[in-house]
């Protein structure tokens, strides 16, 4: 069998870049706002290759029912429902799973996604 072995995040919510180790026992835990949510939705990207159909974001503590993150709010590290709260303004965001044969303990596979996200008005 396989089992997640680490989680690596780069430029995605607030994660600049974030090496994460997975034991058989782990937990997430933080404040408001910390990126709990945002971990587990990396994950379900990943695992789904980031397809609309399958995919369905956590909400933000701010939020009531629906939710307005995206994609790109996360790649781009939207902080709040706010349109114009970025922690940055072009993302090259990189999440990838690593995971190791139970047996061998040697790592097996590695599943990423890759999402370029350019600012929304051109550099001049």
């Amino acid at each position: 069998m396989k089992t997640l072995h680490a989680i690596r995040l780069v430029q995605f919510y607030l994660f600049e870049k974030q090496d994460l180790p997975i034991r058989k026992v782990s937990g997430v835990f933080g404040p408001n706002g910390s990126g709990k949510s945002a971990l587990i939705d990396a994950l379900q990207i990943v695992m789904t290759g980031a397809h609309q159909n399958y995919t369905a974001f956590n909400a933000q503590a701010d939020e009531t029912r629906s939710t307005s993150r995206s994609l790109r709010s996360y790649c781009l590290g939207q902080t709040s429902a706010s349109e114009n709260s970025y922690a940055r303004d072009a993302a090259t965001t990189y999440l990838t799973l690593v995971w190791k044969d139970d047996d061998t303990g040697i790592p097996t596979s590695t599943v990423s996604y890759t999402h370029l996200t350019l600012p929304t008005t051109p550099y001049v």
